[in-house]
């Protein structure tokens, strides 16, 4: 869920954008953004060192749809990293 703010700053356009780029001007309002599908993996590698992966996908909903600069509505994500505890 988005706050209007937040909605306009991802998927907003203003008029000033408006008049600079191909895009016509829109200014969504406050509400659910996308429903999201992710797993996650931990793993403890040594006492000290873990692993963690996630991996998942995302639909956009509502206002961030129709946004003139969402080109595709569908996406995927994924992401590995390690942290090292002293």
């Amino acid at each position: 869920m988005g706050d209007k703010q937040t909605m306009q700053a991802y998927f907003g356009v203003t008029r000033q954008q408006a008049q600079n780029t191909a895009f016509r001007q829109y200014q969504p309002k406050a509400g659910f953004k996308d429903v999201t599908l992710q797993a996650v993996l931990n793993y403890q590698l040594t006492p000290s060192i873990t692993l963690q992966s996630s991996w998942g996908g995302y639909y956009l909903l509502g206002e961030a749809a129709k946004s003139p600069i969402t080109e595709k509505n569908l996406g995927g994500f994924a992401f590995i990293s390690g942290s090292y505890t002293f």
